[in-house]
């Protein structure tokens, strides 16, 4: 969390990252992530409630939406319109830590040091292939899971794999699909020729049941089992796991 916070000085649902948007702007979030030892998750826990007091006691004015995955992969998904943003958020920054007491806030940062395998930040852009059912069949309230789906496209393939996305789309229209999924593109950091797909649920049981409920009506639907075809042969890697919101993590 201390490269995290200097990484906001210096520097990818559920409500706003699993449900549509109402401005038609592109949909972009800074992605910082802790990946953090599971002997070491009380002490990282504790250390970033405490900076999340603290940064709500001072009004430095930060948001952010906190999700943690399986494998204990912590992330913190904070909005922005355009990248201009961004400077804003340097600006803004350094102007609100002068008027903090570095002291106390050293001690906090501190808290991190021993309990952060690795940092990462990438940045992510909601793409058209986003998909929202007319009838889905949860609401946001009742969303307490989320599956990731990361499809690292082979270089030169991805247009073609874009364009097979628009088609899957428009499939799950076709077919009255009523599980809603939001689909991303990387804009910066790591592996920006990768894919992801996020689907929310009540629970990896619930995620489970109508995954394969989908799957099976795609794959009877005309076309179907040959454009699973065409996207797959795009792909180079696949990578796939589970988490959930953390709202005591999260700064509303």
């Amino acid at each position: 969390m201390k490269n995290k916070i200097t990484s906001l000085a210096v520097f990818i649902l559920l409500s706003s990252v699993l449900f549509s948007q109402t401005d038609k702007k592109p949909s972009r979030y800074m992605v910082m992530e802790d990946i953090v030892p599971y002997n070491k998750t009380t002490e990282y826990e504790k250390a970033q409630k405490n900076i999340n007091e603290y940064i709500l006691k001072n009004k430095l004015g930060f948001k952010w939406d906190a999700y943690q995955s399986d494998d204990n992969t912590y992330m913190y998904l904070v909005p922005f319109s355009s990248f201009s943003d961004i400077d804003k958020l340097y600006q803004a920054w350094d102007e609100k830590m002068k008027s903090v007491n570095q002291d106390e806030f050293g001690k906090l940062t501190n808290a991190f040091v021993g309990t952060i395998d690795h940092n990462n930040n990438i940045i992510i852009e909601q793409n058209e292939s986003t998909y929202n059912p007319k009838s889905p069949y949860l609401t946001r309230e009742k969303t307490a899971f989320l599956h990731w789906d990361f499809f690292e496209i082979i270089p030169g393939k991805e247009k073609e794999a874009w364009g097979l996305m628009k088609e899957y789309k428009a499939m799950c229209e076709k077919e009255n699909i009523d599980v809603p999924f939001h689909v991303w593109s990387v804009n910066f950091g790591e592996h920006t020729s990768t894919i992801i797909i996020t689907t929310p649920a009540t629970g990896d049981i619930d995620f489970y049941t109508h995954n394969k409920a989908t799957d099976d009506k795609l794959m009877k639907a005309p076309g179907g089992m040959e454009l699973y075809g065409k996207f797959m042969d795009c792909v180079k890697k696949f990578n796939h796991f589970n988490g959930r919101p953390r709202p005591d993590l999260s700064i509303k």
